[in-house]
């Protein structure tokens, strides 16, 4: 069974590690505390150099059009690799062909030896 003494540590300590996190959460521009008042600001993205930048509804959007235009960008740059790719590969069948074509010329014909 707990004793008086050791509720009351176990209190204290459970005290200083909540104090210990909105220390961390003040300290991150997460929330903000005015008096006894504790006001939640929001979750920073961790993207900006110069501090940290909240995720707000216009933030979110903006980031998504901006993500989307990216994606767009990799999908056009991606379909012109293909195109190039399948450019390449009938150019190397095409010179193998035509390799070919020139040994088979150049060859001595067995039936005038």
């Amino acid at each position: 069974e707990e004793s008086e003494t050791d509720r009351q540590y176990d209190e204290k300590n459970i005290r200083r590690r909540v104090y210990d996190a909105l220390n961390v959460l003040l300290a991150m521009d997460i929330i903000e505390k005015k008096k006894k008042e504790i006001r939640w600001r929001g979750l920073p993205d961790g993207t900006s150099s110069v501090g940290l930048e909240l995720h707000t509804p216009e933030t979110l959007r903006a980031e998504v059009k901006t993500r989307r235009g990216k994606l767009e960008a990799k999908e056009k740059h991606l379909a012109q690799l293909h195109q190039h790719d399948k450019a390449l590969k009938q150019l190397v069948q095409r010179n193998a062909e035509m390799e070919m074509d020139m040994k088979f010329e150049s060859a001595p014909d067995s039936s005038t030896v």
